[in-house]
């Protein structure tokens, strides 16, 4: 484990998961100096979510980050699956001018 840096920071943001990680990467991009902390190591196998709904998928969009996922392999959620006891019923999912699949 790596001793943290001593410094000045404007923001301390507790949780590096999904919504402290966002909100580390909003303030530094305001040009704050900010430090992300998290009790967990670099690529902890908990879940915060098994899914992304369209407005998360958007807000990536939004931030610059969704081509970088895209072009990592991650896929696109095109199609949705409900189950009713022994019936099934696959539906795709439509893409929107802002977004090609959830």
């Amino acid at each position: 484990m790596t001793s943290p840096r001593r410094g000045h920071y404007d923001a301390i943001v507790v949780g590096a998961r999904c919504a402290g990680a966002a909100t580390a990467m909003l303030l530094a991009r305001a040009g704050l100096n900010v430090l992300a902390i998290d009790r967990k190591p670099y690529g902890s196998d908990t879940l915060s979510t098994h899914a992304l709904m369209r407005p998360a998928v958007l807000q990536l969009w939004r931030w610059g980050l969704l081509e970088p996922l895209l072009k990592a392999g991650t896929p696109l959620i095109e199609t949705t699956t409900f189950h009713y006891g022994d019936d099934e019923i696959t539906i795709p999912l439509a893409s929107g001018s802002d977004l090609p699949g959830l």
